[in-house]
């Protein structure tokens, strides 16, 4: 496949979308394939965008909505 050059780009300008628009910061994780995109975290690369780090924040952060929350989930990629 070849390399998409504004996908990284796209779900940024998406997370500043949601946060220009009422989203919490802490509320929203964005999981992108450059580290220095995203904030450091603990573990380092918890927030890279691979099949089995998608799962643990989705099974983190499933549990803990509330029925009136909004949960979006936006994908830029192959």
């Amino acid at each position: 496949l070849r390399s998409l050059p504004y996908s990284r780009k796209d779900i940024l300008d998406f997370r500043d979308v949601l946060l220009e628009t009422g989203f919490k910061p802490e509320n929203v994780v964005v999981m992108v394939d450059d580290l220095a995109a995203i904030p450091q975290t603990n573990p380092a690369g918890r927030f890279l965008p691979e099949a089995d780090k998608i799962r643990t924040e989705l099974s983190t952060l499933i549990p803990s909505l509330d029925p009136d929350d909004t949960l979006v989930i936006a994908l830029a990629g192959h």
